[in-house]
């Protein structure tokens, strides 16, 4: 559906009141929820304070009675069950506790209003209200608790009893809470009601029992963040989202003994005004818009009406087979008058430059078509030169492969002549090392042979000792036999004696046997001493040879590791001059590259300016035909 101008304009303003209104509508929903919620923590903080004066009043009324009883108490004369009994009474009565009573500091005496025996044991100083009491030196109230025999919420309300200043004792009593309990059940509103929270966020008192003596901040992940503000501010307001799903504002108020009064309402009932006013609004602006639009609509139709006939006449105009001869015809010399006279000048510009473009169109064709002979003349000669620059990368591409395989041959050669060069390094140590060794056992050899020489020459002079030796025995054995001659002579006299002849002569012979056997040894070892000591020189001249040898090798081996070493240092060289040259083939190639993506782009441009020629040609054979159709 096409919309005409009239249509567009109220269109255009039912949209600008729409969103007017919307603005409007949104701005003031904000600005008076805004308001209304400081109204409501503003109501719900007098609400809190005005519980929090009616419990202090009643705590404190409760304390000022034990406070009293605890002065009527410090003027008796001694502390007894019959003195202090009659002075709880009145205290109780007008307290309306469940029981009053008193621990005495000195003897440790408990004192019931209603005459109940102290039970054995028990002793009230030891017991937290007393102790706090003492510590505090005033009244205190102790924590909620629940009573053991009447199962109800209770409280201690504690004096201490002073006399001239001296600490006597304590006056306590138990009080019941139903006064607090009904005053925060009978505290509901629509959309909202009361509770009380102790110092550690436990719930005193609500109106619903189950409530009572949960942890108000663990009652849902929305309420963790409120311990924290309500331990640091006395009073404040917290919004949240309650177990049911709902939006809730709280405002608390702290009280004297540390509990809070907290005030819970309901977002959804405490801005149903807002809502309700929202809805009229609404209704209320769909029907202003609604009657603005249906009035602009009439006012602008009217309006329109010459603009209207004016329409008429140019699509007759513009109808007449494009005749730009044609005129449109004005008497008048308002607005419409004006617009008919601007629109002839228009046509008639129209006319001159039409008849123009006529002219110039023909003259575009004619060099359109000769720009489209010429770019496709340069697109061969670029398409050969691309293929030569393709042939001459491929080319450059594998002698740069030849190159790097050549440098990567040329490193291992270097390589393994670096290896060779540290095993023959190694050889010439080894070399050296046995040349020395050689050296040093040829010179051993030589001083061995020399010792074994002196030691064959020391057996030739034991040679000579044993001689005298066998001299002296040949000469022993004369002696014996000599005297066993005379032995012989003396007859019976010299037998003794001829036994000693015998003997001698025995060890005469045996000596000689082993002079013999001892020469015999001497001459064989000698004999080899002297094969050893001949045998030991020709080692050492043959070592001595093979020391010179040595020598020889290792001048060899570090001849052959200088030439090697001279290699390495030219396959170096050799390994740089491949590289640089592989670097220098590398940026040919880039350069060749760069040529080749040059002339691909010079290709593609060409292919576009040949594209474009025969596209202005084909522009201008249709703006041609186009013009044609104009009458000029």
């Amino acid at each position: 559906m096409k919309l005409g101008f009239k249509q567009k304009i109220i269109f255009s303003a039912g949209i600008f009141f729409g969103i007017a209104l919307l603005a409007f509508g949104l701005v003031s929903f904000f600005n008076m929820k805004e308001t209304l919620t400081q109204q409501i923590e503003h109501i719900e903080r007098a609400r809190a304070n005005s519980l929090k004066i009616d419990i202090e009043s009643w705590i404190n009324n409760k304390k000022l009675i034990f406070e009293t009883a605890a002065g009527h108490i410090s003027k008796l004369d001694e502390f007894s069950q019959q003195s202090i009994q009659p002075l709880l009474q009145p205290a109780l009565k007008i307290s309306k506790a469940d029981l009053a009573y008193m621990g005495v500091e000195e003897t440790g005496l408990m004192v019931y209003n209603n005459g109940k025996p102290q039970k054995e044991g028990y002793d009230p100083r030891k017991r937290p209200w007393y102790i706090a009491a003492k510590e505090q030196k005033e009244s205190i109230v102790t924590d909620v608790y629940v009573g053991a025999s009447t199962g109800k919420l209770s409280i201690s309300i504690a004096a201490p009893v002073y006399v001239s200043g001296v600490f006597k004792g304590v006056v306590s009593s138990d009080l019941f809470l139903d006064h607090i309990n009904d005053k925060i059940k009978a505290f509901q509103f629509r959309g909202g009601y009361a509770f009380i929270l102790d110092t550690q966020g436990k719930i005193l008192f609500h109106p619903n029992t189950a409530s009572q003596g949960k942890i108000l901040y663990e009652v849902n992940e929305t309420l963790k963040d409120l311990e924290k503000l309500i331990k640091n501010n006395e009073v404040g307001s917290y919004e949240y989202i309650s177990s049911s799903k709902d939006d809730k504002i709280l405002t608390f108020q702290r009280l004297e003994n540390g509990w809070t009064v907290c005030i819970t309402t309901d977002k959804k009932v405490a801005f149903e005004p807002i809502f309700a006013m929202l809805t009229q609004l609404f209704t209320l602006g769909t029907l202003i818009a609604l009657i603005s639009l249906t009035l602009l609509y009439f006012i602008i139709g009217t309006q329109f009406r010459p603009l209207i006939k004016l329409n008429e006449i140019i699509e007759n105009l513009s109808s007449s087979e494009g005749n730009l001869t044609q005129r449109l015809q004005t008497n008048s010399h308002d607005e419409i008058g004006k617009i008919g006279k601007n629109i002839n000048s228009f046509i008639e510009k129209i006319h001159t430059i039409i008849l123009t473009v006529k002219q110039n169109s023909s003259e575009n064709a004619t060099v359109a078509q000769q720009l489209s002979f010429s770019a496709t003349q340069l697109d061969k000669r670029i398409e050969q030169e691309s293929q030569t620059v393709n042939t001459t990368t491929l080319m450059t591409q594998e002698l740069k492969k030849y190159l790097q395989t050549s440098v990567a041959k040329a490193e291992t050669s270097k390589e393994e002549l670096h290896q060779v060069t540290q095993s023959l390094k190694t050889v010439e140590k080894d070399v050296s090392h046995l040349s020395n060794l050689l050296q040093e056992t040829a010179h051993n050899e030589i001083e061995l042979a020399d010792k074994l020489s002196q030691v064959s020459a020391n057996t030739n002079e034991v040679k000579d000792v044993l001689t005298v030796i066998n001299d002296i025995a040949d000469q022993t054995n004369l002696l014996a036999l000599n005297a066993a001659i005379e032995a012989a002579r003396a007859g019976e006299h010299g037998r003794g004696f001829a036994v000693v002849a015998d003997e001698v002569r025995k060890l005469a012979e045996r000596t000689q046997k082993s002079l013999i056997e001892i020469n015999a040894t001497i001459n064989v070892v000698t004999q080899a001493i002297n094969d050893v000591s001949g045998e030991m020189n020709q080692n050492s001249d043959k070592i001595g040879k093979i020391s010179e040898i040595s020598i020889d090798v290792k001048s060899s081996v570090s001849s052959v590791t200088d030439v090697l070493d001279q290699t390495i240092e030219n396959t170096k060289n050799a390994v740089q001059d491949y590289i640089g040259t592989s670097l220098k083939m590398d940026n040919i190639a880039k350069n060749i590259d760069s040529i080749h993506k040059l002339s691909t782009t010079n290709l593609q441009s060409v292919e576009e300016l040949s594209q474009a020629s025969e596209n202005l040609h084909s522009l201008s054979e249709t703006l041609n035909n186009e013009l044609k159709k104009f009458k000029s």
